[in-house]
């Protein structure tokens, strides 16, 4: 059986904390690669304190991952992401947690599989583990994710026609 590799920026895990939904990353996945500078990130003295607070005590499956040299494609980033792409770039298959619409768009096409805190709110909704309207809703207000009203509501709507999908297929013993 292959273990799929995650790669995290700084994003996923800098809103999922704040959310207080960090766990759900472990639920998904039994470890996630972090690459020296977007730990550097979350460190750094302007970062809000329960990030710090996570960095202090960083999780087993949170592992630090050193960058020595950044693909040169990736130059136009912050170190962060070219530090994240670059380590996705250098395990094929791997799959990026990534917000950056910039840095989503180079992963993929460099063929990396990307999600970000909004697709991983939907899987934990799908997987009954939180409620999407509410998480989002808290994504919008209680932090600076940006995004529009018709993307929130296509996510929200979508997430629940699948879980009532899911509910009915239950119902009716499939």
């Amino acid at each position: 059986m292959s273990v799929l590799l995650v790669v995290s920026d700084t994003g996923p895990i800098h809103y999922l904390t704040l959310l207080g939904r960090i766990e759900v990353l472990s639920h998904f996945f039994g470890e996630i690669l972090v690459p020296s500078a977007v730990l550097r990130e979350l460190n750094h003295h302007s970062t809000p304190q329960p990030i710090r607070e996570l960095m202090l005590n960083r999780p087993a499956w949170m592992k630090e991952v050193d960058c020595p040299r950044t693909n040169s494609k990736f130059d136009r980033f912050g170190i962060g992401e070219r530090e994240a792409l670059t380590v996705a770039l250098l395990h094929p298959g791997a799959v990026l947690l990534c917000d950056d619409g910039a840095a989503r768009a180079a992963a993929a096409s460099e063929q990396i599989a990307v999600s970000g805190t909004v697709g991983i709110l939907r899987d934990a909704a799908l997987s009954n583990l939180v409620d999407i309207r509410e998480e989002i809703e808290r994504l919008r207000t209680q932090t600076n994710f940006r995004g529009t009203d018709k993307f929130f509501e296509s996510i929200c709507t979508e997430t629940e026609r699948l879980i009532r999908e899911r509910s009915q297929l239950s119902a009716e013993g499939c």
